[in-house]
């Protein structure tokens, strides 16, 4: 019932009036074409996919405490979609650092590397699954530019932004919940600058996804919002109108 309200609701090109969102849309949001790069990072996909092994979870909602590699991957890997509009938009701001929030097994990690020529810094909070994510970067051209941090995210993610002068480009992709998604964005905030990109991935995933994403489009700070109902992109340059984009994608 949700994503029919997003249907109807949302817009194409040309019901948008700003020509920097015009040109980002037509540009970068809309076109979808294959590249050679996503065959290797797809391959590791398809191969966790059929990966059995069983590891430890944590604050599971049905109170499992082993799964899968293959649920794993099933359940929390973003999309081929949404995975190839990461790399488009990292491709089009080439950011001199990205930071992941939520590595998973590092499918949205390689292909946020393949796309900059930068440092993408990873976060994720289970150890093991981190192990899993590693020994696949280790197999790629780009995987050297890809550093992984383990530990809980009110811990790492203020030290990586502390040893870093501005932030370019986050996608936060780690609890889906009101309150810690708000706490990651106001961290990262602290070091945006007029040209960053903030990326929230399942904005319609809970109600509590939905109200936090309502107020970081209401942030004052933020120009610019545009809602593809999976993700929520936004943009802090002063020089754009304050305006909220419900885009189809």
């Amino acid at each position: 019932m949700r994503y029919a309200g997003y249907y109807f609701s949302s817009h194409n090109a040309h019901y948008i009036h700003s020509p920097f969102v015009y040109q980002l849309y037509t540009k970068v949001i809309s076109p979808d074409k294959k590249q050679h790069v996503f065959q290797e990072i797809e391959t590791i996909r398809n191969n966790f996919l059929k990966d059995e092994t069983k590891i430890p979870v944590i604050n599971t909602s049905d109170g499992t405490t082993e799964k899968s590699i293959s649920q794993i991957a099933r359940n929390t890997l973003k999309g081929k979609r949404y995975a190839r509009l990461l790399y488009r938009l990292a491709t089009h701001f080439k950011p001199r650092v990205c930071i992941e929030i939520g590595t998973s097994l590092g499918i949205s990690t390689l292909y946020l590397a393949a796309a900059t020529k930068g440092k993408v810094i990873t976060l994720e909070g289970n150890d093991i699954l981190l192990q899993h994510a590693r020994k696949q970067f280790d197999k790629t051209e780009f995987g050297n530019r890809i550093e992984s941090v383990q530990g809980m995210f009110d811990d790492t993610l203020p030290k990586v932004l502390s040893e870093l002068t501005e932030v370019d480009f986050v996608f936060f992709d780690g609890n889906h919940h009101y309150e810690p998604t708000m706490n990651y964005f106001n961290h990262c905030l602290g070091k945006a600058h007029a040209q960053s990109v903030f990326i929230f991935d399942d904005i319609n995933w809970s109600t509590g996804m939905k109200q936090a994403w309502d107020d970081i489009r209401q942030h004052p700070k933020v120009s610019v919002s545009i809602d593809l109902f999976m993700m929520g992109i936004v943009f802090f340059d002063p020089d754009l109108s304050k305006q909220d984009f419900l885009l189809r994608y």
